[in-house]
């Protein structure tokens, strides 16, 4: 829903919550509670989105609605794994922008090189004009409006599921500069943020190379250092049935999440 969310969000003029991230980001934090509970939100997360394109999103998009506050959900690892087709995603559906040469440099590759030229020879506009028009997936995704997607599906233990192997922990530079980056931006426009490490499927965890624990203990090395940082997995329980697979959560498990997450949110509230 990546060319639908970012033509949406041409007609939004402000907003009190901004969610930036990966897929988790336009999954996990449920707008109609935020709602029903006075507040109005955007996800402008993206499928893998890393820093370095984060960063780009935040240039482009945070003075048009100068939100009350930031969520960047954050995910070691993508701390540790290089661009691969996320930049092209982003490039390919979305309007022409000067930002696209951004995320082109960010990440430089033959694929987003393709994707400019594809973009500017004006091949692929009829086909980003078609997906704006999506609202739901052939996985049977939900979009919610406000750049949120929606699953009533429930993990299965027997699907298969992709493994995170980690050789070395230490992250990609080019992913810190531009995470240190982010955080100044914010700083400089005077925007609150909070960083929250979603809630991690225990039964996946158990099944892969790296424990659950292990992992969160990572994430805090990486993003505590940069303050306002949230393990939401110490705020609440979560159990497979609140995930719609081995990583994102489906509706209930993100209205769990949200709610965990009103305490913080309303100190940014007027």
């Amino acid at each position: 829903f990546t060319a639908r969310k970012l033509e949406d969000f041409n007609s939004v003029k402000s907003t009190d919550i901004l969610v930036l991230g990966s897929s988790l980001g336009f999954r996990n934090y449920d707008p109609d509670f935020l709602s029903k509970n006075g507040f109005s939100s955007f996800s402008l997360g993206t499928s893998s989105q890393k820093p370095n394109m984060t960063y780009v999103m935040a240039k482009k998009y945070l003075k048009k609605i100068n939100p009350k506050l930031v969520i960047v959900d954050v995910n070691p690892y993508l701390m540790l794994t290089p661009d691969s087709f996320e930049t092209t995603d982003l490039i390919i559906n979305s309007q022409k922008s000067l930002h696209d040469f951004d995320l082109f440099w960010t990440a430089p590759s033959m694929m987003a090189l393709n994707a400019i030229i594809i973009k500017y020879t004006g091949f692929a506009e009829k086909d980003r004009l078609e997906k704006i028009k999506d609202s739901v997936s052939d996985k049977k995704d939900n979009y919610l409006g406000n750049g949120f997607v929606g699953s009533e599906e429930i993990y299965n233990e027997a699907q298969k599921i992709p493994k995170i192997k980690i050789k070395n922990y230490h992250p990609i530079k080019s992913q810190t500069e531009s995470f240190q980056n982010l955080i100044e931006l914010l700083k400089k426009e005077k925007i609150p943020y909070l960083l929250v490490l979603s809630p991690l499927n225990e039964k996946y965890f158990k099944r892969n190379l790296i424990g659950a624990d292990h992992f969160r203990n990572i994430s805090k090395i990486y993003f505590s250092k940069y303050g306002n940082y949230i393990d939401s997995n110490n705020l609440e329980k979560y159990n497979t049935s609140d995930f719609m697979d081995f990583s994102h959560l489906n509706n209930n498990g993100a209205e769990k999440l949200t709610r965990s997450l009103l305490p913080f949110l309303k100190k940014y509230q007027k």
